[in-house]
């Protein structure tokens, strides 16, 4: 190797490479670029979590049979509201899209386990006591995630 080539990559392996030169603007770009992307990203996802299209989604109630189709899935409850009368009795058809999940109400002792079937899971209830309760999914980070729920018993 020749001494001023040997300069050379001495020089630039201790100062990095000559400003303006491609590598510089390159790196300083793509840097920029991703930076922005993320930037980005983090804005819709803040953006999103903000709250939805506005529009509170009316409580669910059973129908004329007493009966309630409850579809669990990936964080979510559907429908996630739910209103009832003190003293009715409501048989739930709860199944999973894509997974095991709970439908869990701590303050009416309820903790049923849904597991992904072909087949609903049928559970019956009776509201006794009116209030407003929280409905949570207890399989790690599924609450954190927004699996959350209101019954509400008139």
């Amino acid at each position: 190797m020749g001494a001023a080539l040997y300069w050379r990559r001495r020089t630039r392996a201790r100062n990095g490479p000559p400003k303006g030169s491609p590598i510089v603007t390159g790196t300083i770009g793509s840097l920029r670029r991703g930076l922005l992307l993320v930037s980005l990203v983090l804005l819709g996802t803040a953006v999103g979590a903000c709250g939805g299209d506005g529009i509170t989604p009316t409580p669910a109630s059973a129908g004329d049979d007493g009966t309630l189709v409850v579809v669990n899935r990936s964080y979510a409850f559907e429908p996630r509201s739910f209103v009832f009368e003190a003293g009715e009795t409501v048989e739930f058809h709860l199944s999973s899209t894509d997974g095991p999940h709970t439908f869990t109400v701590r303050d009416l002792d309820i903790d049923w386990v849904v597991a992904k079937e072909d087949e609903p899971q049928v559970q019956t209830f009776t509201f006794e006591r009116a209030g407003t309760f929280k409905l949570i999914c207890t399989i790690p980070g599924h609450q954190g995630s927004g699996m959350v729920g209101t019954i509400e018993v008139r």
